[in-house]
């Protein structure tokens, strides 16, 4: 078999493990199904392939305009604090539970005040901040004391965004965010079955309204016939996500008519081609509504990358170098200690023949869990702990064949090992996985 589905066997697998323990049965895709979803989709991206923008190696289809916030997160230059864990609404599609009003955190890090935060977001210069949940509204003066120290310790150009069901949202609360600082809100409408009242109460004091929600396929018609009033009532941007499957939402989940391809995570097809079918329609009618799809081969790729080149970026080592998808590759040639940059090798590939490539990354906490080396660095007064974590080491190839991978687009047709294992570190692929 080739590496190509000696991966995708592995990832069943993982997808299997992850769901075996629930009774509930999954739709998984099949030979039977595969080929007309393909089509269906196809159909729609050969309609959108001119019709709206792709960016980002055309990770991300849009129409019209993407919002700042959404910018900043194909950068990797944003950081999104998890105020809380606990919420108010029952959502069907929930990924995780949300019963527990924990320290406020962010990838890997918590933050026991708000001054920590903030200097946080300033030793890494992170240029926006969002704020989620849970719902941040269920703890208010928390929301605001973490925003407001924000707005107080950092750069003032900042772009600072909120997300919320809002149901708790009063013209009051709207009010305060306004002179507090926040730039934009993005409502999960789904959470309210599409109660565009909610969005009444922001309007007068916010400047940038955006409804984010996960494509609902059951929901196509509601939506479509909703756009206009989200249009007039000053929602710029719709941003649609793509369900997926978790041993959390399982139960509710499977007991709907969909059908889960084996992505990581696992994902509702439907859910995508619904995300299509909005931005389709948008573009045949041209309504003046920004609306982006917000999947996951552009989550797995531009957001996890971002964050990794952000970090490692204030870490890198002379001997290390970043790749596309945020990793830090070392090529040695002739001993462990004997490395040469990728400039130095296209310069010369003959001369160095041989070359062995590993691949690491680093990772953040503020807590430290003796289970590896770490480095320990203060800000202000708080420790944190940077690991570098190995992904692949020493695989070995040849100067010519390294070079000549990166030039490929897809790692789907590549025959040997190890090069299939360097692109997966090296390149983000410029179009979207196979369903099957």
């Amino acid at each position: 078999m080739t590496p190509y589905i000696l991966y995708l066997n592995d990832v069943v697998n993982k997808n299997h493990k992850l769901i075996e323990n629930f009774k509930a049965p999954v739709n998984w895709i099949n030979n039977g199904t595969v080929y007309s979803l393909e089509a269906e989709r196809k159909e729609l991206f050969d309609y959108l392939e001119n019709s709206i923008n792709h960016s980002y190696k055309n990770s991300k289809p849009w129409h019209k305009s993407l919002s700042k916030g959404c910018q900043l997160c194909a950068e990797g230059s944003w950081s999104c604090l998890f105020i809380n864990n606990i919420c108010n609404a029952t959502c069907v599609f929930c990924p995780t539970q949300q019963d527990n009003d924990e320290t406020p955190a962010t990838q890997g890090c918590s933050f026991n005040t708000p001054e920590e935060f903030a200097d946080y977001i300033n030793y890494f210069n992170f240029k926006g901040v969002s704020i989620s949940g849970g719902e941040p509204l269920k703890t208010f003066e928390k929301t605001v004391a973490y925003i407001k120290a924000v707005r107080k310790q950092c750069n003032k150009d900042i772009y600072v965004w909120l997300y919320t069901n809002g149901i708790l949202g009063t013209p009051e609360i709207f009010k305060t965010l306004n002179e507090i600082g926040v730039d934009e809100v993005r409502f999960n409408l789904g959470a309210s079955n599409y109660n565009i009242n909610l969005i009444k109460n922001a309007r007068p004091y916010i400047k940038n309204i955006t409804v984010e929600i996960p494509a609902i396929p059951e929901d196509y018609k509601k939506l479509t016939q909703l756009l206009p009033q989200l249009i007039e009532e000053g929602v710029t941007n719709l941003n649609l996500h793509q369900l997926r499957l978790t041993p959390y939402n399982i139960a509710k989940l499977a007991s709907k008519p969909y059908t889960y391809t084996h992505g990581t995570p696992p994902t509702v097809v439907e859910s995508e081609l619904t995300a299509l079918k909005i931005l389709k329609y948008v573009s045949e009618n041209q309504l003046a509504i920004g609306v982006n799809y917000c999947n996951y081969h552009y989550k797995n790729n531009y957001q996890k990358a971002g964050f990794r080149k952000h970090i490692s970026s204030k870490f890198i080592k002379d001997e290390s170098e970043l790749t596309e998808l945020g990793f830090l590759r070392k090529i040695t040639t002739g001993g462990e200690n004997n490395s040469i940059d990728l400039n130095t090798l296209k310069l010369d590939p003959e001369t160095h023949g041989k070359i062995n490539v590993s691949y690491s990354y680093y990772s953040l906490s503020d807590t430290n869990d003796l289970k590896s080396e770490t480095e320990t660095f203060n800000i202000n007064s708080k420790a944190y702990y940077l690991k570098s974590k190995n992904t692949v080491s020493n695989l070995e190839t040849t100067s010519r064949s390294f070079l000549e991978n990166m030039n490929n687009k897809t790692c789907r047709d590549i025959a040997d090992t190890a090069l299939f294992k360097i692109f997966q570190k090296e390149i983000i692929e410029d179009e979207f996985p196979e369903y099957y």
